[in-house]
């Protein structure tokens, strides 16, 4: 983010005739300030003002202008639009996107998410344990990874999943055997193979 920087010469030009008490009033009201417009609840309330939901991103491609300069902004200004654009986000397609490193602990707030799509990338360690949050997820496509450890037991209670692709990995328990979850018979397309 730019920030606009004045000259010294002349900020001491514009305050060089109000009184020092003035002043430590003026430093006090701009602390103030500083704070309110760096809150969370100031971020919301101008995200929840200046955009609606419907102009907000529903599908993964490049990003607008806005959320460029919210996602350049104060860290605040990250997390909330983030927690805004997530909740409605409803298909993340980012295959061949050499995204590497670990899956994250926990699920930020992704409850309108139909289809996860992050296939040949260099994604590794264990799937999400706990997948319960993507309630309206369909389907789920993380192929050609490095991703090991066991399946969760968590994609079998996602009711709504009918394509689950996790081919090319290594998904296996301690004793090199692939476990699918139960409750996976309801779905339409399952890719699996010797060699996950």
């Amino acid at each position: 983010m730019t920030e606009l920087r004045l000259p010294t010469e002349l900020l001491v030009a514009i305050f060089l005739f109000i009184p020092p008490p003035a002043l430590a009033l003026c430093a006090r009201i701009f602390r103030r300030l500083r704070n309110v417009l760096l809150s969370a609840e100031f971020a919301a309330l101008s995200l929840d003002i200046l955009e609606t939901p419907a102009a907000l991103p529903r599908i993964s491609t490049t990003p607008s202008t806005t959320a460029i300069a919210r996602f350049t902004s104060y860290p605040v200004f990250q997390a909330v639009y983030a927690d805004h654009v997530l909740v409605h986000l409803e298909h993340l397609i980012w295959p061949y996107k050499d995204l590497c490193g670990h899956l994250p602990l926990a699920l930020p707030p992704l409850t309108s998410l139909a289809t996860l799509g992050l296939s040949y990338n260099q994604l590794s360690g264990p799937i999400l344990p706990d997948m319960s949050a993507l309630i309206a997820l369909k389907k789920l496509n993380l192929r050609s990874n490095h991703l090991t450890g066991k399946i969760p037991s968590s994609i079998g209670e996602l009711t709504n999943l009918k394509f689950l692709v996790l081919i090319s990995n290594r998904l296996w328990d301690h004793s090199k055997r692939i476990t699918l979850p139960e409750k996976l018979d309801r779905l339409e397309t399952l890719f699996q193979r010797t060699h996950w």
